[in-house]
């Protein structure tokens, strides 16, 4: 392992970002508070950087490398704004309605969000339905396999979990091992008890990361990363659970949905945006029962207002 670069400055992680502070965990283990070059511009959690001893026990990041996989939102601009980089996996808790087994528009357009983000970064997604021990009824389990059929007919891995049976646990583990995931979810489906099973030593860690930026055990707004114990990372971070895309062309955006791509150059129009053009194929899948009509539907609401 390569620990130290050519102008003497040591190779680093960054493990946690609260705005300027930052944490860089060093090729020992060891976690030391920094901050970067305003040359630099931004620097993100899962960061390689190389950093230089400074005053105490703190350094200065000198250098950043290569980045892939940044998972970015809009900012009140429209310009993007990191969340997190280098990731290899999105996974996007869920939840259902325990009675029914179904979901509401707005979560199915947050999960099919996170699905397309994924698809435009070139990563790999799992969809987890949490608290899994509460769809008890025959019926609402029904419900709630065709309400998470679209993304498995899709191609996507759909796990039903629950951290108070242990259900679906070790396939997480397993789904988890040797990758950088970021884990994403509304509040309430249970993101942090999922966390907490995964990483029995969670609570020492984010204590032991919230005195190195100097924040005591305010972590609402800190974005962290933990090392899993059988290999692999965890990146949890509060940015997410009001995760936008932003502007995105209607070509690219239809491109990111997997279930649309049979069907795409088969419009009437080339320039078909599949909103309410003539003889537009996806309709007419929908049409056909060969595309599922909620998955158009999260389409267009993620389409930018100014192109429906």
């Amino acid at each position: 392992m390569i620990t130290a670069s050519d102008d003497g400055a040591q190779y680093g992680l960054v493990i946690a970002n609260h705005g300027y502070a930052l944490l860089v965990e060093t090729a020992g283990g060891v976690m030391i508070p920094c901050v970067g070059r305003r040359t630099l511009g931004g620097i993100y959690c899962g960061d390689r950087v190389r950093w230089k001893q400074a005053d105490g026990n703190s350094g200065v990041i000198v250098g950043v490398e290569p980045r892939n996989a940044v998972l970015a939102r809009p900012d009140t601009r429209g310009n993007p704004k990191p969340l997190c980089v280098n990731l290899d996996q999105i996974v996007i808790v869920g939840l259902a309605t325990p009675e029914t087994g179904t979901m509401a528009a707005s979560d199915r357009i947050r999960i099919d969000a996170y699905l397309a983000a994924a698809e435009l970064l070139h990563i790999e997604a799992l969809v987890l339905i949490n608290k899994a021990d509460l769809y008890a009824s025959e019926a609402a389990r029904a419900a709630l396999d065709a309400t998470t059929a679209p993304w498995r007919d899709a191609g996507y891995d759909v796990l039903y979990s629950s951290t108070r049976t242990g259900a679906g646990i070790d396939a997480l583990r397993a789904r988890l091992h040797g990758r950088r995931s970021v884990l994403v979810g509304e509040s309430g489906a249970g993101k942090s008890s999922l966390a907490g099973e995964l990483l029995p030593e969670r609570e020492i860690r984010i204590g032991e990361i919230s005195s190195g930026i100097g924040r005591g055990r305010h972590t609402t707004t800190v974005t962290m990363l933990f090392h899993l114990p059988d290999g692999g990372d965890i990146i949890d971070s509060p940015g997410v659970r009001e995760f936008r895309l932003g502007k995105i062309p209607p070509a690219e955006l239809a491109g990111a949905f997997r279930d649309f791509r049979p069907f795409l150059g088969e419009c009437r129009y080339r320039d078909c945006r599949h909103v309410n053009e003539r003889d537009c194929a996806l309709e007419q899948a929908v049409a056909d029962k060969r595309l599922d009509a909620n998955r158009l539907a999260s389409y267009r609401a993620l389409l930018d207002p100014q192109e429906r």
